[in-house]
């Protein structure tokens, strides 16, 4: 009887915690999300600093590169270092591409990775485009997929 009273207490404590965790999970659903500013923000050229240690003027907060953890920021980091690279290579190859979504018969073509292929390939949209994708001409598609499975990009 003493054993099945402390297990009884042990469940309503957890009873009670998974409560709180419903409650806080329900009041998030409708809340819009604003992203913080951190203490570490991701420079264009992907250096990452502590603003505490910086004396300047503070006005670089709130460009949406500032996270909370050093971890965040390095992985921010490495993602848009990544997706710049690229971006500059299609606007090197094709810098006066403009797709035009009134064209439903225009395919307008973007490189992704295949990870069950484990290479680069090349894949179209004609109506609609993920956020973040960097569309270009099928000729560029084709040579840049080349040149990342070759790796002949640097840092990608």
């Amino acid at each position: 009887p003493v054993n099945m009273v402390k297990k009884e207490d042990t469940m309503k404590e957890r009873i009670e915690e998974l409560e709180k965790e419903l409650a806080a999970l329900k009041a998030q659903l409708g809340q819009k999300y604003e992203p913080k500013d951190g203490n570490y923000i991701v420079q264009g050229d992907g250096t990452i600093f502590d603003t505490e240690e910086w004396e300047g003027e503070r006005d670089y907060i709130g460009v949406g590169r500032a996270f909370d953890t050093k971890e965040k920021a390095e992985k921010a980091r490495n993602i848009m270092v990544k997706h710049d690279i690229i971006l500059k290579y299609v606007i090197d190859h094709a810098p006066d591409y403009a797709p035009n979504w009134n064209d439903f018969n225009e395919y307008k073509w973007c490189v992704e990775y295949d990870f069950e292929l484990k290479k680069w390939v090349i894949d179209f949209c004609v109506i609609s485009a993920p956020l973040g994708i960097i569309l270009m001409p099928e000729h560029v598609a084709e040579k840049l997929a080349d040149d990342l499975n070759n790796n002949r990009i640097e840092g990608v």
